[in-house]
């Protein structure tokens, strides 16, 4: 588990702790075993800000040739993911959202779609 020293929520006293399953266990530990440094250092060896972040990103996607996206996007593709395979409750937690509403605007468009797709393609 990872408890980030600052966090949008902390202003609300709220703890933010962000858990990692087997697969990502397996990935970063022994990258962090022994480390002095970040786990994803940026290329002068300090953290990424949330915009070099995306700059990086951004930067990558153009050498790639591929339509540029970003990390916000995966968050709501996990969310999505979480909630379809695993319900509502569990989205609602691993994003870290005190309100329903957040987790319904995060998932609800592309669950809605695929619901919908997956009701046609049985309904004929």
């Amino acid at each position: 588990e990872y408890r980030p020293s600052k966090h949008k929520g902390q202003w609300r006293d709220a703890e933010r702790v962000i858990f990692f399953g087997p697969l990502a266990r397996s990935i970063i530990v022994p990258i962090l075993v022994g480390a002095d440094s970040y786990l994803f250092p940026s290329r002068k060896g300090h953290h990424y800000t949330r915009y070099s972040y995306q700059r990086a990103i951004k930067d990558a996607c153009a050498r790639a040739g591929v339509t540029p996206w970003t990390s916000h996007q995966l968050r709501h593709r996990c969310g999505t993911e979480i909630r379809l395979a695993l319900g509502y409750d569990h989205a609602q937690a691993v994003l870290g959202h005190a309100g329903k509403s957040v987790t319904d605007r995060y998932s609800w468009m592309e669950t809605a779609g695929k619901l919908a797709k997956e009701a046609m393609e049985k309904m004929g």
